[in-house]
């Protein structure tokens, strides 16, 4: 047997055909018209907890803020990070500023601690109350100027349950999914 005459078998070429790619691209489709809607919802889902998760937060900051530096807190719906706003809803923004005047409104020398823009898209957030729905004050107490009031948060696609965080005078706020006596939230 002459070994040096052998020649190497031939390799076989790898790929694939068109109609292996036509099945793969057809299933994927498949799959990906499936996870969409989904994906979107869950996007949604995620935009709205940020939301009241902010909210949450800034409520705690400004009460925080008023025990802390024993003068009174206020917070108000802005669409420019500057001056409280009494049109539109708060998913435009608000703002949180010493207010040692009480009169509502940030004034030359109150200092602003913090800005908060605009919600995320396709979300709109109400605030109701007995006094006044523009704005809250907070005490150097750590109780709410106000009376009790609910935070709406709602999402303009219909997709998701609203949300409300609500707000007791003694200045705590608790996320539910129903308003403060039980009922369902309305949005609209």
């Amino acid at each position: 047997m002459d070994r040096a005459y052998s020649r190497p078998l031939p390799r076989r070429q790898a790929g694939t055909t068109l109609g292996e790619l036509a099945v793969t691209l057809g299933i994927g489709a498949i799959l990906l018209t499936a996870a969409v809607p989904s994906l979107l919802g869950f996007v949604a889902e995620n935009r709205l907890t940020t939301a009241v998760n902010e909210l949450v937060a800034d409520l705690h900051f400004a009460r925080g803020a008023a025990i802390k530096h024993a003068a009174p807190v206020s917070m108000c719906k802005s669409a420019d990070g500057t001056a409280c706003t009494t049109a539109g809803n708060w998913n435009q923004g608000w703002i949180i500023f010493e207010d040692p005047d009480r009169d509502r409104r940030p004034d030359r020398g109150e200092t602003v601690l913090r800005v908060r823009g605009r919600l995320g898209p396709g979300i709109t957030l109400r605030f109701s109350a007995f006094g006044s729905s523009n704005h809250l004050s907070y005490d150097p107490t750590g109780l709410t100027r106000d009376r009790n009031g609910t935070f709406t948060f709602c999402d303009s696609a219909g997709s998701r349950p609203p949300r409300a965080v609500i707000l007791y005078k003694t200045g705590r706020a608790r996320v539910s999914r129903k308003r403060s006596d039980g009922s369902a939230l309305i949005c609209g």
